[in-house]
């Protein structure tokens, strides 16, 4: 059983999710699943780094845990992957190789890109949705070789045959063999040969004969070109069972699914005998690949997820250029450098930062320089209208500048300053001078 932890659940409160673009897949040993899902944990909550993983604890998984993340993430969860790898080298020793069909990184990580939805409308998984192309790319080319192939002749044991006999051998041999199958598990419950035989309407000894095994090929022979036309038609689902009779009347029922078991058995035999199929498997693998947006060249990768990355990567070259720059320009300018990219932070946000720092510290208030405009020194007439406008101010100006002086006057009036004696003396001779009262001696 799979188990899910978001950091979303964990702290009951509203928290960005994550958007599965990626995943990364480990394979661990049963005894460090629990173990090693912890130390992600305790890894992100660390940095408040939010999560999205499962486990599980089923020992025939070869993805006991992984690691859910978009795009701007993958690196901060990569490196506390290899953080603890570093410091767990027990369990990392104890990983097994990742999933076949993922991206490999430091032999022990397996990337790969979380599909969206397909294109019957259906959600897969990542390993669905590649093992679901090959399956249909091994098949189509199974059905091409088969239309261009059908009446072709075979080395059967020595004995030179058509290929729709040789597909009735094989469809006979296997039913034989579930025929077997049959009685032993009906033994186990202790029943007889005559209980067994009644039954099922054949004992053992029978099925051993070569009697009944070319039984079920005439039976089967007769059918063969007709399952082959609904094979490559891709009408499976419309051939009807064939039903021989047997003793005791009792029915042997052979299924579609087994004749067309015996179609899928003769791969090995077409590969050895014919070099081109495998180019002709290939080749369908990547038709079917392309509908799903698959990259041929890298399996664990969706074409517009790989650009994503490559984007994320010039991102990267470019943060580390630029800081570089500004440690060079800061330490010129004598100024406290720019600070470094933590943990938590993707790419394109501590780029964002260092394109503030730059403009804020190294170039404050610098604007783009002004434009000269060359026809302010060319000499051009003042219309009536502006002669009239500049008149104005010149009166308003002048008026202006005769009413301040006049309250300066006024101002100087009003200010006291103290009379010396010499003024006390000659203002009293000036009014005993003037007053009418005072009279003079002859």
């Amino acid at each position: 059983m799979d188990i899910y932890i978001r950091s979303k659940d964990v702290h009951i409160k509203k928290e960005e999710t994550i958007r599965k673009e990626h995943r990364l897949s480990l394979n661990t040993e049963g005894i460090d699943t629990h173990k090693l899902t912890f130390l992600i944990i305790e890894k992100c909550e660390a940095i408040g780094l939010p999560y999205h993983l499962k486990y599980s604890e089923n020992a025939e998984r070869d993805d006991t845990i992984v690691v859910y993340s978009d795009t701007k993430r993958l690196p901060q969860y990569l490196a506390i992957l290899k953080e603890i790898a570093q410091e767990n080298q027990d369990i990392r020793k104890r990983c097994y190789h990742p999933p076949v069909l993922t991206g490999v990184i430091d032999d022990w990580i397996g990337y790969g890109t979380e599909p969206a939805l397909s294109t019957n409308g259906k959600f897969y998984s990542f390993n669905q949705i590649r093992a679901r192309i090959i399956e249909n790319g091994i098949e189509n080319a199974i059905i091409e070789w088969l239309q261009n192939h059908k009446n072709c002749q075979v080395n059967y044991q020595g004995e030179i045959i058509y290929l729709t006999e040789f597909l009735a051998k094989v469809a006979a041999g296997q039913e034989i063999l579930r025929l077997k199958n049959n009685l032993e598990y009906q033994k186990s419950k202790n029943q007889t040969e005559e209980e067994l035989e009644n039954y099922y309407g054949y004992n053992e000894k029978e099925i051993e004969t070569p009697k009944i095994k070319e039984y079920l090929e005439r039976a089967i022979q007769k059918e063969i070109n007709h399952v082959l036309n609904l094979y490559i038609s891709k009408q499976k689902e419309n051939f009807p069972p064939i039903i021989l009779p047997m003793k005791n009347n009792k029915e042997l029922i052979i299924y579609q699914s087994d004749l067309i078991q015996s179609i899928d058995t003769i791969v090995p035999m077409i590969m050895k005998t014919d070099p081109n199929f495998k180019q002709l498997v290939k080749k369908k693998i990547q038709e079917e690949s392309a509908k799903e947006n698959i990259d041929i060249d890298k399996y664990c990768f969706n074409k517009d997820t790989k650009e994503k990355l490559l984007e994320q990567d010039r991102t990267k070259d470019s943060m580390k250029d630029f800081y570089q720059k500004l440690s060079v320009l800061a330490k010129n300018k004598e100024i406290v450098p720019s600070r470094e990219k933590a943990i938590n932070e993707s790419e394109s946000e501590y780029l964002k930062y260092l394109k503030e720092f730059y403009h804020k510290r190294l170039e404050p208030g610098r604007e783009n320089p002004k434009k000269v405009n060359s026809s302010r020194n060319q000499y051009q007439a003042m219309s009536e209208e502006e002669i009239k406008a500049s008149q104005e101010k010149i009166a308003l100006h002048s008026l202006n500048t005769r009413t301040n002086e006049k309250e300066k006057k006024t101002l100087d009036r009003l200010n006291y300053t103290p009379m010396t004696e010499e003024e006390i003396k000659k203002s009293q001779d000036k009014i005993g001078y003037y007053h009418p009262r005072k009279i003079h001696k002859k």
